[in-house]
């Protein structure tokens, strides 16, 4: 039986990007959990927050990723605050395993602030200081939950594509032997 590949990270480490390439190359279904959550709900994230909140988003977060854990042979990918809770932290290690993909802070405030769907994390902080706020919190947290570091490359230059599915072919190789070991 295969076990599940989990993608974590900070928002902006490329997640969900790698989750689509891996499940290319491994022959893998993808499953990112922020769209499940909005296919089930029917809101965008932001609209959850705006309307519900932070703790109805992550009662809905839990629920998404305790339904998908139950598949096997599937890329997870997960958002950003996932793992910092317990009880899906503990879900998703039983369930495969865990990736965390890390980027340089400098590179995550170039990727996001292209994006300006995303809710804020943090209260009137500009964007560097909101991810030098969260990394903070979460960094012990990923490093200590994840089974396999990844350092998602500063690859937003150049030939950016070429890098990328070069960077996602070697995580794939990699999590190939790992899958091997423990099938």
């Amino acid at each position: 039986m295969k076990k599940n590949i989990i993608l974590i990270g900070m928002r902006g480490s490329g997640k969900s990007h790698f989750g689509s390439l891996l499940s290319q190359f491994l022959d893998m279904p993808k499953i990112d959990i922020d769209e499940e959550i909005e296919i089930f709900t029917g809101k965008s994230i932001s609209a959850i927050i705006a309307s519900e909140g932070w703790d109805a988003f992550r009662e809905y977060e839990h629920q998404i990723i305790t339904k998908t854990c139950q598949n096997t042979g599937v890329i997870i990918s997960t958002g950003g605050g996932a793992i910092t809770f317990e009880r899906n932290a503990t879900v998703l290690k039983q369930s495969g395993i865990v990736v965390f993909l890390f980027a340089p802070l400098s590179e995550l405030v170039k990727r996001l602030e292209k994006d300006t769907s995303r809710p804020a994390l943090t209260q009137g902080n500009s964007l560097q200081d909101e991810i030098i706020t969260i990394w903070e919190q979460r960094k012990n947290i990923y490093f200590e939950n994840a089974d396999v570091i990844f350092w998602s490359k500063c690859v937003m230059r150049g030939n950016a594509i070429k890098n990328i599915h070069y960077n996602a072919k070697i995580l794939a190789c990699r999590l190939q032997k790992m899958i091997g070991s423990i099938s």
